[in-house]
């Protein structure tokens, strides 16, 4: 069963890809597509969670509390 998934376009000088992470109940599963194709897990899992943006560090940032 899938629980949650992603899909992350990149573009690099040697060609348009994209990484898919699906996260299931048993663990995650990464999937590449165009320039990460054939890539292994742990090399696609290393890529994903570099390319992924990082949250500001501000530490004055205000986050409301919602619900």
């Amino acid at each position: 069963m899938t629980l949650a998934a992603w899909r992350m376009t990149v573009t690099t000088p040697n060609g348009p890809g994209a990484i898919v992470l699906v996260e299931t109940h048993v663990g995650a599963v990464f999937r590449g597509e165009g320039i990460f194709l054939g890539w292994a897990q742990d090399t696609l899992d290393a890529a994903y969670r570099a390319l992924v943006p990082k949250a500001p560090s501000d530490a004055n940032a205000h986050h409301p509390q919602l619900g």
